[in-house]
């Protein structure tokens, strides 16, 4: 079980992408559990819109999904907002390299099944700087 971190707070907003709305739900209930603000999408494209419109400090993203996948929307948002911290995660291996997916501006991957505390590490340390 995860415990709650005190240093996230309900202002760090969070836009969480998944084309499987179980996964989607459970690292929407993590982080909201651990102080977030979360926005959930099961479709890359209406991630895309919404993001355009609205402020997030952090995005995580599934990379295998249908109409767009998420190195593509990651290159997207990146062209919105050059200093959204991006994390990408796959239950499969990805056709790039991480290497390649950091180069794109990601910040990090996270292979599926997501280790939690190690997703809540990565925030935490975006909240530090």
């Amino acid at each position: 079980m995860v415990v709650p971190n005190k240093m996230l707070s309900d202002s760090f907003r969070v836009l969480i992408v998944d084309d499987n709305e179980t996964l989607a739900e459970y690292y929407s209930d993590l982080l909201t559990f651990n102080g977030c603000k979360t926005t959930v999408f099961n479709n890359s494209l209406a991630a895309l819109s919404d993001f355009e419109l609205n402020n997030y400090d952090f995005v995580l993203s599934d990379i295998s999904m249908p109409n767009m996948n998420g190195d593509e929307l990651a290159v997207e948002m990146l062209k919105v907002n050059p200093q959204i911290p991006i994390v990408l995660c796959s239950g499969f291996h990805p056709e790039t390299t991480v290497q390649e997916l950091l180069n794109l501006g990601i910040r990090d991957f996270l292979p599926k099944p997501i280790d939690s505390s190690r997703l809540l590490d990565i925030i935490n340390n975006l909240k530090l700087c």
